[in-house]
């Protein structure tokens, strides 16, 4: 998202410079250029990095994650699954005192 703002108020700033409402010295220029190639760059080695299968002809990447989320213990179905699972083993426990009683 960050590129392609960037992307976009670089393009607004140079079709500025351009038509000659904003005069833009050479130094801040080499040195916006030389920014937006090596965010563009970063961007597309982060992109490529995450994988290289392409779904579709424009530029976003489908990304398949194969690593199950584990649950947080905040979780609401962690928390009712938790309470069933210590309400089950207090149940057995109480179920063992009563066979040993017997």
């Amino acid at each position: 998202m960050f590129i392609r703002i960037f992307n976009l108020v670089f393009f607004i700033i140079y079709t500025f410079h351009f038509l000659n409402i904003i005069f833009i010295p050479n130094e801040i220029r080499y040195s916006i250029m030389a920014l937006y190639l090596v965010i563009n760059l970063l961007g597309f080695i982060q992109k490529k990095s995450k994988s290289n299968i392409k779904f579709s002809d424009n530029d976003d990447f489908y990304l398949m994650n194969t690593i199950p989320k584990k649950p947080s213990p905040k979780d609401p179905d962690m928390v009712k699954f938790m309470s069933d699972l210590n309400e089950s083993i207090e149940n057995k426990k109480i179920e063992k005192i009563k066979v040993k009683n017997e």
